[in-house]
């Protein structure tokens, strides 16, 4: 029910005659038009749109958006309020409805920025952000915008004209401290006429603000400044306390009051007589469900003294709203033909959620089934259903069922694993990971198990010799867990061969024996030397003795060979011949004779006797 009955009314008849075609000239003499161009940190993401100071229509040097402006018609001079957009803003507007008003602007003069029957659908103020020089909001100033959620008047705003913001969304209002330092009303009445407003915040005490009262008529005094706001449905749940939707915070202690109650069966009933409502312990706890219409008003007694029949009642706010109440539902836990456990639940909240009922959070106990395991709760019998826990949301009564898993059950089995290390702690190279043995098979306890030994024992990598060890256990047997072999394998290092290596020398002899003499073939050995290894005549190997026998008279070839520590070796062959024996004449001795002794002697004797004759003629 809208009661705003003062010229407001004929706002929608007066923007008719806004400036166009041969006007705009006055009005650009007689205005300054802003340039500058304005941040907007709110900008709507989609189009990154600023609002830019020449989007605005001022007066007042600049100071005030909006404003009268004398207009020449036929009929004379008409002095005309004006919209406080261009005609380049209002273009803005129908792509971002968040306002930034600039910076400077002191004033925000009467029906700036009011929408009519003739504005555009598009072309709308969704927010608006005020500039921190801004002191007066003026009457209607935003009448029948969207305006919605909270709305913050800045520190340094001192007037709020009537229906400033009439016809709102308005959900929250933040007001100033500065609207007590004022000369004239701090709020007017309706102001903030007609919105959804529950909670309002000032930063001092509405006692020290002055607020002008509908004085129009004297028959109808509840047109506070934030009269007539409209809840629409509130619901709420049986056993739930009643809470007044509307809140008002401001700095130390109020003493603004409330007085209403709600429609029942056509008759207004004051909130102590509702028979829905029961008061405990100082509150009053809902005990029916149903739908109550309901109206508050609120006022404090700092009315003014000099307006005679008006005595010191100030009328603050009116609130209309339906309350739905509710029954809370009932959750039906079943396990096959049997009922549990019935919960009662808050409506629209899980049972864990619950405030307000006896059973509030609790859960049956999980039930059992011998021979299956509780799986959980479902809203079929089958289980193809919604799961529920205590987190579900319950929004009407429900029968859930206990689902149940077969117990399934197994011979435990175990697996064979394998690992390898090696001896010395080494890393093994992957050749050697990769012939780990892998047993696929389960066994049972008691089983006794042999290792499976890798497909190679032996394998060289690079410069390393690999060679498999064994295990750490020949037999283990399965008992509880799973069992391991552990293999060890040992590396050797390979040592390359050296390109210089040179072939060992051997030197033999050949040799001719008799028959029947004994001889030692390795005596055919003159010598076998190596660069690298040295005397290797103890090496000294024969290959072939070419049939040789010392007591058959032949010729013989004796091979020998003689290799190195790197493998290079060196052959000879020695010729060795077995010959008869040599048969010697023997000379006949002759009888001893005296003849021939003398024969002897003579000859020294005459030998002698011409060394004598020689010595004596000289």
């Amino acid at each position: 029910m809208k009661k705003f009955k003062s010229s407001l009314m004929l706002i929608p008849l007066v923007l008719t005659t806004v400036a166009s075609g041969s006007n705009a000239k006055e009005i650009k003499e007689n205005n300054i038009v802003l340039k500058d161009t304005v941040k907007d940190e709110k900008i709507n993401k989609n189009n990154e749109i600023t609002w830019e100071k020449d989007d605005f229509f001022t007066t007042n040097n600049g100071k005030t958006l909006g404003g009268r402006v004398d207009i020449q018609t036929p009929q004379g001079t008409n002095n005309t309020p004006m919209s406080g957009f261009t005609a380049k803003g209002k273009e803005k507007l129908k792509k971002n409805h968040h306002v930034v008003i600039p910076e400077g602007i002191e004033i925000i003069d009467e029906v700036a920025f009011t929408r009519t029957v003739q504005t555009p659908d598009d072309e709308y103020i969704e927010s608006v952000t005020f500039p921190s020089t801004l002191k007066k909001i003026g009457y209607g100033a935003f009448h029948s915008q969207k305006i919605k959620g909270t709305l913050e008047i800045p520190e340094g705003v001192t007037e709020i004209s009537p229906g400033a913001f009439i016809s709102n969304q308005i959900e929250k209002v933040i007001l100033p401290s500065t609207l007590v330092k004022g000369d004239f009303d701090g709020i007017s009445n309706r102001a903030f006429q007609d919105n959804k407003i529950r909670e309002v915040v000032l930063k001092e005490n509405f006692k020290n603000v002055k607020f002008q009262i509908d004085g129009n008529d004297r028959n109808y005094m509840s047109a506070g400044p934030f009269d007539n706001q409209n809840f629409g449905e509130i619901t709420a749940c049986v056993g739930s306390e009643f809470k007044m939707p509307f809140v008002i915070n401001q700095i130390g202690e109020s003493d603004i009051q409330s007085l209403g109650g709600f429609m029942i069966n056509g008759t207004p009933t004051q909130i102590e007589n509702c028979d829905f409502l029961t008061k405990k312990d100082g509150k009053y706890i809902i005990t029916k469900a149903g739908k109550y219409p309901a109206q508050f008003l609120f006022y404090d007694s700092h009315g003014r003294t000099n307006r005679p029949g008006y005595g010191f009642t100030r009328p603050f706010a009116s609130i209309n709203f339906t309350y739905n109440i509710v029954k809370n539902n009932t959750v039906t836990f079943t396990d096959g033909d049997k009922v549990i456990k019935k919960v009662e639940v808050e409506n629209g909240k899980s049972i864990d959620g619950d405030n307000i009922t006896e059973d509030k959070g609790q859960m049956p106990k999980n039930p059992t089934k011998e021979g299956y395991t509780f799986k959980g709760w479902n809203t079929k019998k089958d289980g193809t259903g919604q799961d529920f826990t205590k987190n579900t949301k319950v929004t009407e009564d429900i029968i859930v069922y206990a689902i149940y898993d077969k117990n399934i059950y197994k011979e435990n089995t175990y697996r064979v694993n394998y690992k390898f290390k090696s001896e010395d702690d080494k890393n093994l190279p992957q050749e050697i990971l990769n012939l780990l043995p892998k047993d696929e098979n389960k066994y049972k306890k008691g089983e006794k198990i042999t290792p499976a030994y890798p497909v190679q024992k032996e394998i060289k990598v690079k410069d390393e010799k690999w060679t498999f060890l064994g295990y750490d256990k020949k037999e283990q047997t399965i008992e509880d867990k799973d069992i391991t072999f552990i293999g060890t394998w040992k590396c050797t290092k390979i040592k390359p061969i050296s390109i210089l290596n040179h072939a060992p020398e051997l030197v033999v002899m050949d040799k001719e024996i008799t028959v029947g003499e004994n001889l030692d073939l390795k005596d055919l050995i003159i010598k076998a030397t190596d660069k690298e290894d040295g005397d290797l005549k103890d090496k000294v190997k024969i290959l072939d003795d070419g049939g040789f026998n010392k007591d058959k008279v032949g010729v013989y070839k004796i091979t020998f060979k003689v290799t190195d520590k790197e493998g290079l070796s060196g052959k000879k062959i020695s010729t060795l011949k077995v010959v008869e024996k040599k048969i010697k004449n023997k000379k006949e001795k002759l009888p001893k004779t005296s003849v021939s002794n003398t024969s002897i002697l003579t000859s020294i004797l005459s030998m002698v006797s011409i060394i004598f004759l020689k010595k004596k003629n000289k």
